[in-house]
């Protein structure tokens, strides 16, 4: 008798609410809905490279505090919402972050690649984060960073001067302003430059 197939997803809600450590057998090209929501013992995973989805909020409310994300991969709307000890994250080039992926969170650093997308609100109300850097290559969504209270921006001039990007500069002036925070000189004069604030 034929040895049954290894599965190719984890199916949605699978692990919801467990604890403990699980790995993921290199089998695995698809994490589902839900698939380890609010696992509050889980503390770190690491993605095989045959990875291809990390499904909607699939990690949400978990105890994750590292996360290394496979190239390969697209990761959906809120995956890791609300991890609130998630420290940091290692995003590979070319991912697309979706809206609200890591809203709510703990992260502290983020280092974003070349030729990401950022979604909008996708880093929202991380009060613990501390520093980003930003490529001149990325594509800013809205709110990306609002609510985000310690938060120092680390811009390049290329970054700021792209006639593609103007219009989102508005959103982390916005962010910085509210949060009650100054823009060094430098980074004001260009948006000012640049940027239509009305």
């Amino acid at each position: 008798m034929a040895a049954a197939p290894a599965p190719k997803v984890i199916e949605a809600k699978t692990y919801a609410f467990g604890r403990g450590s699980f790995e993921i057998p290199s089998s695995i090209v698809e994490i589902g809905f839900r698939a380890f929501y609010c696992c509050r013992g889980l503390k770190s995973v690491e993605f095989p490279s045959s990875i291809e989805k990390i499904g909607t909020e699939a990690y949400a409310f978990s105890g994750l505090e590292t996360a290394k994300i496979p190239s390969s991969a697209t990761v959906e709307r809120r995956a890791f919402y609300c991890c609130r000890e998630l420290k940091s994250v290692i995003l590979p080039c070319s991912v697309e972050i979706e809206p609200e992926t890591y809203a709510f969170s703990g992260l502290e650093t983020v280092i974003i690649p070349s030729s990401v997308k950022i979604g909008d609100r996708a880093f929202y109300c991380c009060r613990n984060l501390r520093s980003v850097f930003i490529p001149p290559s990325a594509e800013i969504g809205k709110e990306v960073f609002l609510y985000c209270p310690n938060l120092l921006l680390n811009f390049s001039c290329r970054y700021l001067a792209s006639a593609s990007t103007k219009l989102r500069v508005k959103i982390f002036l916005l962010s910085l302003q509210r949060n009650d925070m100054t823009l060094p000189n430098e980074l004001l004069w260009l948006i000012l430059e640049h940027l239509p604030l009305n």
